[in-house]
């Protein structure tokens, strides 16, 4: 998979893991800047091909995937329908320039107008989440996301 970068972790240390799908590696870059200041928070890996995404995901077995497009397309909207149809799917964030349809969708969409800084404060809200209840986003208290 030549458009995954696997990230080395160490399964010994209660984390919130993240895998990154772009198209953007402007964006890629920023984020990423701001993402490593988060304590807790563990990327175990990073695509920029729609296609290689899902196996990856499915292999690496994420606490949360965010997904940042341009505009989805089909090839957007299938993963997030593949990846949130599952039984025990990661927590999905998408980043996206334009309004998609699901058939599932993703927990959280957020517009490309929405600064970096607020999908930011949104892994800051699930990482607490996660470490508080010793991880996991399927009970019924949920995370708050303001």
């Amino acid at each position: 998979m030549k458009s995954i970068a696997l990230y080395d972790c160490d399964p010994t240390v209660k984390t919130m893991r993240l895998f990154i799908v772009n198209s953007s590696q402007a964006l890629s870059e920023g984020l990423m800047t701001h993402l490593h200041e988060l304590t807790g928070l563990e990327i175990v890996g990073e695509s920029h091909d729609l296609s290689d995404a899902v196996p990856a995901i499915r292999a690496l077995a994420p606490d949360v995937v965010m997904l940042e497009v341009s505009h989805l397309g089909d090839k957007g909207r299938e993963l997030v329908n593949s990846v949130t149809s599952e039984e025990n799917s990661p927590f999905v964030m998408v980043l996206s320039g334009d309004e998609p349809g699901f058939e599932s969708g993703p927990d959280i969409l957020l517009y490309k107008a929405t600064s970096v800084r607020n999908a930011v404060a949104i892994l800051r809200n699930l990482l607490q989440h996660f470490l508080t209840t010793g991880g996991g986003f399927n009970d019924e208290s949920g995370p708050t996301v303001h």
